[in-house]
């Protein structure tokens, strides 16, 4: 399985602590690649040290992807639109990662998956279709859930890729020209480009914050999905800024403990860290 991040320099720390929980969990070879404008940077330099028996390739984020116009996000972020221009043959199963998140389960399992004719594999975004549904381009046409009434929404944080689709539609230069025209983010934009064309991951890989204060029209599966957890994903909060037991914010905590126990170079543990502080 391949998985791949889009990380700036001030975001290796957490995505190491992403990265080692996912080999902690894998029951099969897990090959990685991390996308970012920084490759110079001494922090993403420590990577291989960091992962001495793990691939890690670090790819430059083409120049073209590094949208600087949508202050809200990180330029990093719009990385993840340049996948399809990866060196990786159709056909593999392309799991991509958002750097805050945890694995608790075996994310090789995710390539079993069919992916068929979709593009890709996504959990359902609750809170931002309920909190932007007036603002999703095309809502009125858009097709909503049979239990919350909400039109079908993902997050991009967690996606199962279907390369050979992702390349043949032009997803990630269709979803980069709409956030240099539009302003969007690069989820909604997305969400935009790849429309119905793709088919919903179990929730339990792809935590939320949100879910944790569920409203009704959605409570039972959030319940379900946090009971039955494969992979927690840091949304609103970010659990290496402060310290805290409330929203499962604990699992970061206790996985970052673990990595650092792994680690010989005090050295190189206080100069990852110092990527948490924005240094």
């Amino acid at each position: 399985m391949h998985v791949v991040y889009s990380i700036d320099d001030s975001y290796v720390y957490p995505m190491a602590v992403s990265l080692a929980s996912v080999m902690a969990n894998a029951t099969a070879p897990v090959r990685f690649t991390v996308l970012t404008p920084d490759i110079t940077s001494p922090r993403i330099g420590l990577l291989a040290s960091l992962f001495p028996d793990t691939r890690i390739d670090i790819a430059q984020i083409p120049d073209q992807y590094l949208v600087t116009g949508n202050g809200r996000l990180p330029t990093a972020a719009f990385g993840r639109l340049s996948i399809g221009d990866l060196p990786i043959p159709d056909g593999q199963a392309i799991v991509y990662l958002d750097a805050d998140t945890v694995a608790l389960g075996d994310l090789t399992q995710l390539a079993t998956l069919e992916l068929g004719a979709s593009t890709a594999f996504a959990v359902q975004d609750d809170f931002a279709s309920w909190s932007q549904q007036e603002r999703i381009p095309d809502d009125r046409r858009r097709p909503r859930l049979a239990d919350s009434g909400l039109p079908r929404y993902f997050n991009s944080g967690v996606l199962v890729l279907n390369l050979s689709r992702w390349r043949e539609s032009d997803i990630g230069y269709r979803a980069l020209q709409l956030c240099q025209r539009s302003g969007l983010s690069d989820q909604r934009a997305l969400n935009v480009t790849i429309g119905e064309a793709w088919a919903d991951l179990p929730r339990k890989w792809n935590v939320m914050t949100h879910m944790y204060h569920p409203l009704g029209r959605w409570r039972d599966v959030s319940v379900s999905a946090i009971s039955d957890m494969q992979l927690r994903h840091f949304t609103m909060v970010k659990p290496w800024e402060e310290r805290s037991n409330r929203v499962g914010m604990a699992i970061f905590a206790d996985a970052s403990r673990r990595f650092r126990q792994r680690l010989d170079d005090e050295d190189s543990w206080r100069l990852l860290a110092e990527s948490k502080r924005g240094n």
